[in-house]
């Protein structure tokens, strides 16, 4: 519930290092909370201070969260899968180095699902991917908005402003460059979500392909492109 808290776990992580350790070259770091690939927040909507690695700025937020001493356990989720375990492994690491013991649990991922929706708020982090689709604003509103959960968001708060703001940047009548901003500059206050990696769409076509079409799923559609 301490935001001071959240915070310090994101200047603990070093995100280049997970975006190269996991993905390779085609890791590219998160300036934002949200992957920098997708149809509504590209790299201009990126920050030049998204919570740089520093651990001396984690180990003092720490302090004024009231934990100068860590000394305490988190229980981090995520699926199985080999990408989303080396992460979590180095989250682990990382936030030992502040003095926070993670423990990995590690679900397939019905199960994980399944988890999510029955046991809520046994978990304290859940590491994810389910922003990389076409829109920012439905993975928000998948993840962050009570409006399609259990009166909490994944965050286990429930944030009327938040609420507002995603559907302001989701509905067709009000959204727009600068309620994509708005919403994106209120995540990045509250720091619920925190953006490691985010990874292009890569697809291999002949070169008569101009331009390649999406159905809502986030698949390419071979009749539609150009």
């Amino acid at each position: 519930s301490d935001v001071n808290f959240r915070k310090a776990l994101c200047y603990a992580i070093d995100a280049a290092a997970c975006a190269y350790t996991v993905y390779g070259e085609m890791g590219r770091v998160c300036n934002a909370p949200t992957n920098p690939y997708l149809e509504d927040s590209g790299e201009e909507f990126g920050y030049d201070d998204y919570y740089g690695y520093d651990v001396d700025k984690a180990k003092s937020l720490l302090k004024e969260a009231g934990y100068a001493n860590g000394g305490f356990t988190l229980d981090l989720i995520c699926a199985q899968s080999d990408y989303y375990e080396t992460m979590a492994q180095l989250i682990q690491a990382y936030l030992e180095e502040i003095g926070i013991t993670v423990n990995l649990h590690v679900y397939e991922a019905t199960t994980l699902r399944t988890f999510i929706d029955t046991d809520e708020g046994n978990f304290d982090l859940y590491l994810n991917a389910h922003f990389i689709k076409t829109y920012l604003s439905d993975g928000m509103m998948n993840q962050l908005s009570t409006a399609t959960s259990y009166g909490l968001n994944y965050a286990m708060v429930k944030d009327e402003k938040l609420d507002s703001l995603i559907m302001a940047a989701q509905n067709p009548a009000t959204a727009s460059t600068d309620a994509t901003s708005e919403m994106l500059d209120y995540m990045k206050d509250v720091c619920y979500l925190y953006g490691i990696t985010g990874l292009s769409k890569q697809i291999v076509t002949t070169d008569k392909i101009a331009k390649a079409a999406f159905n809502s799923a986030n698949f390419i559609m071979p009749g539609a492109c150009v």
